[in-house]
């Protein structure tokens, strides 16, 4: 399973096109094209281009979250396991204007839908807070197999890094709620060709 461009549709935010991250976009990675998709809460990255480029300022910014660093072995099964089931954000009638929409209603900012916000699930990596539920969807389109998997020191974002592809999920700074982080345990990896 590849991760093809409707994945890296489905992150964009399209409330992130004041800053030109609203659709996928191509960066230079290790010298070869590389396509990402981002909500500014997760980035999912495969190799090729297929995509606008993004400006350099901006490429710069998202290279630093999957700049390469030692980072131990696991595999995205024992990842999703953590992580719990994908639940992606919905959008439903805007209750205030009953989808009626117009500049006058402020609930909605006359969009005539609201989406709706997905409650955290906290979890913590390597002493790292991260949202599981955001490991979740941003692991949801790759492909299983063993991956590595760290915290960035200068980014605290998850940093997953498998074969041809890279997702970077930002930490959190508190928790929302009343749920527990769920640490993430290391676990041995199977040998090579045992069964994930």
């Amino acid at each position: 399973m590849a991760i093809d461009d409707a994945a890296l549709r489905r992150l964009c935010d399209p409330c992130l096109e004041h800053v030109g991250l609203h659709e996928p976009h191509t960066i230079d990675l290790d010298g070869e094209p590389w396509s990402f998709g981002c909500d500014g809460h997760m980035l999912l990255a495969r190799v090729g281009g297929g995509f606008a480029s993004l400006d350099q300022k901006r490429a710069k910014h998202v290279r630093r979250y999957f700049a390469p660093a030692r980072r131990p072995e696991t595999t995205v099964a024992a990842l999703r396991v953590w992580a719990g089931p994908a639940v992606w954000p919905t959008e439903t009638v805007c209750p205030a204007c009953n989808g009626v929409g117009g500049c006058e209603c402020g609930y909605c900012d006359g969009e005539r839908t609201v989406t709706e916000r997905i409650p955290q699930r906290p979890g913590l990596f390597d002493g790292q807070l991260i949202d599981r539920q955001l490991v979740a969807c941003c692991l949801e389109a790759v492909p299983g197999g063993p991956v590595r998997a760290g915290v960035g020191k200068r980014t605290h974002a998850l940093v997953v890094l498998g074969d041809g592809w890279r997702a970077a999920i930002m930490g959190l700074s508190r928790v929302l709620g009343d749920e527990e982080p769920v640490p993430w345990v290391w676990a041995e990896v199977p040998p090579a060709g045992a069964a994930r």
